[in-house]
């Protein structure tokens, strides 16, 4: 009598979540047509970027452009006419950015308007890891665990500065770790800090930190935060250990206002049957008459041996 009655109970939670059902129209932003930029800038590198566009709001898919015309730019003078490469990619043959310097890029088509964006590569924070934690939360479901550290760098305070912190989760083959055996990005972190929590981006899951010198107040700062690493148990006792590579981004406002959008974005395109789809996020871009983003960076790194 029980199992019939538990069998009628989860008839019934089934047909009262299939008829709580309501047709929303959602009047979208009109898409037009226009050139996408895609380019990330780093001193170490020459200038790559990435030329598609997309037809409108019925057609969102990417389309290679292989005959445009892309010049970069500073103080009014052309430095550079980058030619294309292969599937959309224009390369320099010679132009690596320069610290604090404004690049301006034009990338003009006749079927498109010309497209421009403004961006600069900050200067390089280093940072030093002065503290860890191994197993500060264990993931039994998934065989993972977080690991905790903390890291210290001088904070110019006299300016807005903006970062991004990524860890890559490796694996060697042996103990004396020359040869690589595994390697991907974490996908999780967790973080109590005041300067990452009023991002507002915990909440969506984030792969990577990204945090300005707002809530910052000391000159030197600590930072401590979690991650993920795929530590697998075998058997009982016995640990396949991972190690961490932390990446830590000195970034422009373009890239750190892109990335923010970018996290949520990304999250809320996931959907369940309790809380359905969150809100469309709008992309940020910096770019005039088309999408997408022009920005510079600045990589610092370290690794944590376990």
């Amino acid at each position: 009598m029980k199992k019939i009655n538990i069998v009628l109970l989860f008839l019934s939670l089934i047909l009262i979540i299939s008829s709580c059902q309501k047709q929303i129209e959602i009047e979208y932003p009109e898409l037009e047509p226009k050139l996408v930029i895609s380019s990330l800038f780093t001193p170490d590198s020459l200038f790559k970027v990435r030329i598609t566009n997309i037809s409108g709001m019925n057609d969102i898919s990417e389309i290679i452009v292989t005959d445009a015309t892309c010049e970069i730019w500073s103080n009014s003078q052309l430095l550079e006419t980058l030619q294309h490469n292969r599937n959309g990619f224009y390369v320099s043959e010679l132009l690596k950015p320069e610290i604090e310097k404004n690049y301006t890029i034009k990338v003009s088509h006749p079927n498109f308007e010309t497209a421009t964006a403004t961006s600069y590569v900050p200067q390089k924070t280093t940072f030093v890891i002065t503290d860890t934690t191994n197993f500060v939360e264990i993931d039994f479901l998934y065989e993972t665990c977080f690991f905790e550290a903390t890291i210290q760098f001088i904070e110019t305070k006299s300016q807005n500065n903006f970062y991004e912190i990524i860890v890559k989760d490796i694996k060697f083959l042996n103990n004396e770790k020359k040869e690589l055996d595994f390697e991907q990005y974490v996908t999780r972190y967790k973080s109590q800090n005041i300067a990452i929590m009023n991002e507002g981006i915990l909440e969506y899951e984030p792969n990577a930190l990204v945090f300005s010198n707002e809530k910052i107040t000391e000159q030197t700062y600590n930072l401590s935060f979690s991650y993920e690493l795929g530590v697998l148990y075998y058997w009982t006792h016995h640990i396949h250990k991972h190690n961490a590579v932390i990446y830590f981004l000195s970034v422009s406002e373009d890239y750190y206002q892109y990335k923010k959008r970018l996290i949520k974005h990304k999250e809320n395109q996931y959907s369940n049957i309790w809380d359905g789809a969150g809100d469309p996020v709008e992309m940020y871009s910096n770019v005039k008459n088309g999408y997408g983003i022009f920005a510079g960076y600045q990589i610092c790194t370290d690794t944590i041996f376990y």
